[in-house]
């Protein structure tokens, strides 16, 4: 507290008031990010955001995909969106860890992933064919473009 007062006697007060506006306003217009391994200033709204933007498209492009599904499915629609719930949370786990790539091999790697999660939460005869496995790899295939889309279309 005496430091603080100390500042405020000396004068100094004013420029550091300055200094601390002048950086608000660096930080807010984006001229300025600063990130270190504790902190990061700058980024943190421009990120939610595009986060935000990938995860609700997500969320559509999976119930988009259950219409490509043969109508003369009987699905039971909980257990389908309990299915969807279990796949958004693995697009929801490359969003959050912030490594999502659109090359081949990390496609084909995430489709296999999304795969076999659908396989270990259902036992539906439709889930084993190799409709459903082509409806899946092209879905998956798609939101990660799409994803990589969205981030690169807020960081230019």
């Amino acid at each position: 507290m005496d430091k603080l007062v100390e500042i405020i006697k000396s004068g100094n007060a004013l420029n550091i008031v300055l200094l601390g506006v002048l950086l608000f306003v660096l930080v807010k217009s984006k001229y300025l990010k600063i990130h270190t391994d504790h902190v990061q200033i700058g980024a943190h709204e421009e990120e939610r955001t595009i986060m935000r933007r990938q995860l609700e498209y997500v969320r559509e492009a999976l119930k988009s995909s259950v219409r490509s599904f043969p109508p003369e499915l009987d699905l039971n629609p909980m257990y389908t969106e309990n299915v969807l719930h279990s796949v958004c949370d693995l697009f929801e786990d490359m969003i959050v860890f912030n490594h999502i790539r659109d090359d081949k091999e990390y496609i084909s790697i995430k489709q296999s992933t999304v795969y076999n999660k659908v396989l270990s939460i259902t036992d539906h005869e439709f889930f084993l064919t190799p409709l459903f496995r082509d409806i899946c790899n092209k879905t998956v295939e798609d939101i990660i473009k799409n994803m990589v889309r969205i981030r690169k279309m807020y960081n230019e």
